[in-house]
């Protein structure tokens, strides 16, 4: 009977995993469009919870406010995202992807996905069902033990 592996045994090529992904997705972005990983991330949030803040946008990824400030100042300038006051906090605004946003996160998530699908060649249909139910579960498990539970924002 083969021996149970260890939980680091488990989570250490997972996060591995995780990070060569995010390299690739870094690379990519920063040859194809120009953006870096990080920015590419918050016109995500932005674009699927139009109208959040700085906190939401912090909240959703798990990261310092400071971190979000930068790649938002970064967003602005080179127009992707527009801001607005929020009603009642001068000092707080709500963000939206301008047209040239919109139009770039088409264009990035089909760049990281050409490359990351080169990564996938040797695994046919069936494995690749077998693993993503597997992650799923995992992810479930671990959103369910951490309280994460896929990062609402207060614009959901």
């Amino acid at each position: 009977m083969r021996k149970t592996p260890g939980i680091r045994a488990v989570l250490q090529p997972v996060m591995r995993l995780a990070f060569s992904i995010e390299k690739i997705a870094d690379r990519t972005l920063r040859a194809k469009i120009g953006l870096t990983f990080a920015m590419f991330r918050m016109l995500l949030v932005i674009n699927k919870h139009p109208r959040a803040n700085q906190r939401d946008i912090a909240a959703f990824w798990g990261v310092a406010e400071a971190s979000v400030s930068r790649q938002i100042d970064s967003l602005r300038r080179k127009k992707l995202i527009a801001a607005s006051p929020v009603p009642g906090n001068r000092r707080s605004h709500a963000f939206v992807l301008t047209p040239s946003g919109s139009r770039l996160i088409g264009r990035g998530v089909a760049a990281i996905d050409g490359e990351l699908e080169s990564a996938f060649r040797d695994f046919p249909p069936p494995a690749r069902q077998r693993l993503a139910a597997e992650l799923a579960r995992l992810v479930a498990s671990f959103d369910a033990a951490s309280g994460c539970g896929g990062r609402k924002t207060k614009t959901q």
